[in-house]
């Protein structure tokens, strides 16, 4: 029995050599700039899903509230849509990729959005969408990211992230 505890005490320690990542803690540093940018993050994501009716509104995009409310609907089932795909993407890229994708995908749609979203309804539903979609995985993303790097999430940056974000969500 000793000789089959040894051997697997050794073959855990091999495991442990060959591919388990260490966590170190999170340096402030890196904490202060995803708080920064769950701040911008949540602020762009809430804020275009609230004022985007507004918006197309003002600028007699839509001549309805109904037609308003609808562009806007498109921005939040796009969003929803997203998260919905980024499931099955999620076992299937890495995480960083995925995070790249996204990000790419946003520079893109808020090109579109400052471009072509006054120029028509239905420029303005299809540009929400395509922005929503792009925004959708961000924030699970960025909260595992910090993990995948190895560094040591506590209770405390987790608390730091969640408040950033009520605070992007209110500004």
């Amino acid at each position: 029995e000793e000789g089959e505890e040894a051997a697997a005490a050794a073959a855990v320690g091999e495991d442990d050599k060959a591919g388990a990542q260490h966590s170190t803690p999170l340096p402030r540093s890196i904490q202060a700039l995803v708080v920064l940018f769950f701040v911008v993050y949540v602020g762009s994501e809430s804020g275009y899903g609230g004022w985007v009716s507004t918006y197309v509104l003002d600028k007699a995009v839509v001549t309805t509230k109904q037609e308003a409310a609808f562009v806007a609907s498109w921005y939040w089932g796009g969003l929803t849509a997203g998260r919905l795909v980024a499931i099955p993407l999620a076992v299937k890229l890495s995480t960083t990729t995925h995070l790249r994708t996204q990000l790419v995908g946003t520079v893109v749609g808020a090109i579109l959005t400052l471009t072509v979203l006054d120029n028509s309804y239905t420029s303005a539903c299809v540009v929400s969408a395509i922005y929503s979609l792009a925004l959708s995985a961000i924030f699970p993303l960025a909260l595992s990211i910090v993990k995948d790097y190895g560094f040591e999430v506590d209770a405390s940056a987790t608390a730091s992230f969640i408040c950033a974000s009520c605070m992007g969500d209110a500004v």
